[in-house]
């Protein structure tokens, strides 16, 4: 259960930024790539965040919603801003999982952290009248009633290798029981 309950995920903001003169800095807008859709968890964290920092700065910052290939396109442009201080982005726990899906060589080593932004932990959430009808009151008892009826509860979340479908997996393995993952 360790493994599933430390299951996180996390939102750092970096920063492509090489020598520059700190103390004219920002002197334009700055933008922001978000690797996902607008609308999501990470681009209302990303947009929150901004907000705040325009305030500070006294620069606008435009979020760049860069979607596609399951974060990597995002990821990748991040990476691969011009170092100037005046492109900084959102990278999230899916950066970690494309080496080894063979989707990208980018790594945490190709960004230079800000801050961290956000961290959600995984949950469980169930129908209250399903549980109630199945003596459903806590995480063993929904364990136990997984045992008991193997493959026959389905648990939604995000797409195939993402991180609530590895949280999902993390539980199958540390309780022993199978689930239906609907991406």
């Amino acid at each position: 259960m360790k493994k599933f309950l430390a299951l996180a995920i996390t939102m750092i903001l970096v920063l492509s930024i090489s020598a520059m003169a700190l103390a004219d800095y920002p002197d334009k807008g700055i933008t922001a790539i978000n690797p996902w859709g607008a609308g999501g968890g990470t681009d209302n964290c990303l947009r929150a965040f901004c907000l705040a920092l325009e305030k500070q700065l006294g620069v606008t910052i435009t979020v760049d919603n860069q979607t596609g290939a399951g974060g990597v396109i995002g990821h990748e442009a991040i990476a691969d801003a011009n170092p100037d201080g005046y492109t900084i982005g959102m990278i999230t726990w899916e950066l970690s999982s494309y080496g080894a899906l063979d989707m990208s060589e980018y790594t945490y080593e190709n960004y230079i952290p800000l801050c961290r932004v956000n961290t959600d932990a995984a949950a469980i959430t169930v129908n209250t009248a399903w549980a109630k009808e199945n003596n459903i009151t806590d995480l063993a008892s929904f364990i136990a009633y997984c045992k008991d009826h193997p493959g026959e509860v389905t648990m939604g979340g995000s797409s195939s290798g993402s991180v609530w479908h590895v949280a999902g997996g993390y539980l199958m393995n540390a309780a022993g029981i199978e689930i239906k993952m609907i991406a």
